[in-house]
């Protein structure tokens, strides 16, 4: 459950990230405000969103190879919970470990790489190849 600041207050707002898609339900009553279809090859959406209330952006991760990542916006208006693709990319892809978010970045691993990705607009600011014997 998020809390998404909006013109009625702070509503309120359950995120499932079920094996096929991102979908926001009322806490209320359960009716679907909105929906993302996220399907991977084997239906492994395993890693925890993440959202920033502060810029109400929502990233979701998933790894395979039709996985990547992706950020949405979410708002709240007239007691309605919109969500907006920012972008989407193949710049972060969890398997199994879920990212962290300090101060706009998000930190994690893309399979058995260790990134850093801005929040806002997905680039790839540095990454380490951990699959390497040092």
């Amino acid at each position: 459950m998020i809390r998404i600041g909006g013109a009625d207050g702070d509503d309120l707002e359950f995120i499932y990230f079920t094996g096929k898609a991102l979908v926001g339900l009322s806490p209320a009553d359960g009716a679907e405000h909105w929906r993302h279809e996220l399907a991977t090859a084997y239906s492994d959406n395993v890693a925890t969103p993440i959202f920033d209330p502060s810029t109400r952006l929502f990233f979701v991760s998933s790894s395979g190879n039709t996985g990547g990542c992706a950020v949405h916006r979410l708002t709240a208006s007239a007691n309605a919970i919109h969500s907006e693709l920012v972008y989407s990319n193949k710049n972060m892809r969890n398997q199994c470990n879920s990212c962290v978010l300090v101060d706009g970045y998000i930190y994690g691993f893309d399979n058995a790489i260790l990134k850093c990705l801005k929040l806002d607009t997905g680039e790839v600011m540095w990454k380490t190849d951990t699959d390497t014997d040092n």
